[in-house]
């Protein structure tokens, strides 16, 4: 081969394995973006209720009617109750101290009867502060 060819080729490699790192690296982005929603999916679908969870479930329904509604309002977070079929609990964080909002909630939330365990799998989303994601406690708990 003259020296023409092999340059030639070398540069095609080159820009072959650029496009693949490009792509690989957009598949790896993509894949850590859904992760969030990956595991509030999975714990919807594994989750299960204690006795205690489940009678605080259905308490927490029939103040709402069994109806998509916000269940409390406060300066710093709103809780919100999702019907079936994507049945959870819904955390809006919009405090400047979002910590400490989050913080409040939960309180909310356990105050009413749930444990850590069915916050998790009720589920329980926070938004607001960064991605929808679950409690930071639930974090290996699905």
């Amino acid at each position: 081969m003259n020296r023409q060819t092999i340059i030639i080729i070398s540069i095609i490699s080159a820009a072959i394995l650029v496009v693949a790192g490009i792509f690989l690296y957009r598949n790896m982005q993509g894949r850590k973006s859904t992760q969030p929603l990956q595991e509030i999916i999975q714990a919807q679908t594994q989750g299960v209720l204690s006795a205690s969870g489940m009678e605080a479930r259905e308490k927490l329904i029939a103040s709402v009617g069994g109806e998509s509604k916000a269940l409390v309002i406060t300066n710093g977070f709103e809780i919100g109750y999702l019907s079936p079929p994507g049945e959870r609990l819904m955390v809006f964080i919009f405090s400047d101290t979002p910590e400490a909002a989050e913080a409040n909630a939960i309180n909310w939330i356990k105050s009413r009867g749930f444990s850590e365990s069915d916050i998790c799998n009720f589920p329980t989303i926070i938004s607001g502060v960064g991605a929808n994601r679950l409690p930071a406690f639930c974090n290996g708990a699905i």
